[in-house]
């Protein structure tokens, strides 16, 4: 990826061409590199048989449930809080791989939920997902992300060590060079380098509070997103990993009445420079073109869903300069960066 320039140097369909198809499942990896994508990013949760499986998060909720499996509804404690539903860990890979992809958001994205009801596909293990995709596109680039990495290792599930699993289940013609790891945590950037796997590490950061493994050091005052991704502490990030992902919003000025004391305090327009200062690469992540994502001044009509003037808004993101932008909407983005 090269900086300097006004086009976003890289596309990168957030679970392929979510705004259309399920999210992680083949037909939205497929179809984001047929709009124009330079990569995917896919999110990995692990299996109870030590598997990773390509799926929304370790909580279940974008995967279709089976009536015989009701009994795997349960409860976890995820980050301090009781969560009920269906988790990843409680079911082995071969479970997981009979289920079904379906659409979070079946009242913003109808088309894509229809989709999923009228051509279902399986759940896939990550192994399998990385040789289909480069074997189906030459040269794509893969980011994985690793959801609640204290969490699942606190449950005997650590990611440094399953990834490790599943790469060295790869055949030797994928380039891992290609693949990025996405972590919300700093220990696992470090394990992960540890293991010389070859995949670049970058670090996903939020607008506020802290990440996990910062909350539960023995520190008495946790390193906060806010002080990390100050000038400085983008210096010390950068020697740990390559580069960053952030909230996309986090770089628009918002204006009018709807910007509010905590948007003041999130946003940070400089952060693209700032992270090319230290030596960063940066991603924006997640663009999407529904009103219900954008900026309340960049919005149109009162639809939540709806999609008119989406292009002021991408056309703004592009403007920033991300060496990526993770987005929903390959085949929009394609059209503004062309």
């Amino acid at each position: 990826m090269t900086r300097g320039n006004a086009l976003v140097s890289a596309i990168i369909g957030h679970g392929g061409a979510s705004g259309y198809r399920p999210e992680n499942s083949h037909g939205a990896l497929d179809l984001a590199m047929a709009q124009g994508a330079y990569g995917v990013s896919i999110t990995v949760a692990p299996t109870s048989d030590g598997r990773l499986a390509v799926v929304g998060g370790v909580d279940l909720s974008d995967v279709r449930k089976r009536v015989e499996l009701a009994s795997r509804f349960g409860a976890k404690r995820i980050h301090s809080q009781m969560v009920r539903g269906w988790f990843s860990v409680d079911f082995t890979a071969d479970e997981l791989s009979q289920l079904h992809h379906a659409e979070p958001r079946p009242r913003m994205r109808k088309a894509s939920a229809d989709f999923a009801s009228a051509a279902p596909e399986k759940v896939a293990m990550l192994a399998e997902t990385i040789e289909a995709l480069m074997a189906s596109h030459r040269g794509i680039s893969i980011w994985i992300d690793f959801p609640l990495p204290s969490q699942c290792a606190e449950w005997g599930f650590n990611y440094a060590d399953l990834v490790a699993t599943e790469f060295a289940g790869l055949s030797r013609k994928v380039d891992v060079t290609n693949i990025v790891f996405v972590s919300p945590e700093k220990t696992l950037i470090r394990e992960l380098k540890a293991r010389d796997l070859g995949p670049r590490v970058f670090y996903r950061t939020e607008p506020y509070g802290y990440a996990n493994d910062e909350s539960t050091s023995s520190k008495s005052s946790p390193r906060t997103y806010a002080t990390e991704q100050t000038p400085a502490g983008l210096q010390d990030l950068a020697q740990i990993c390559d580069g960053i992902v952030v909230d996309i919003l986090q770089v628009f000025s918002q204006t009018g009445a709807d910007k509010t004391a905590f948007e003041i305090l999130w946003q940070n327009t400089d952060l693209v420079s700032f992270a090319h200062a230290a030596g960063l690469e940066i991603a924006g992540a997640v663009l999407r073109a529904e009103n219900s994502f954008r900026p309340q001044y960049l919005r149109s009509g009162v639809d939540p869903a709806g999609l008119a003037k989406w292009d002021d808004f991408f056309e703004l993101a592009v403007a920033r300069k991300f060496d990526a932008i993770i987005t929903d909407h390959p085949d929009l983005l394609a059209q503004v960066n062309a």
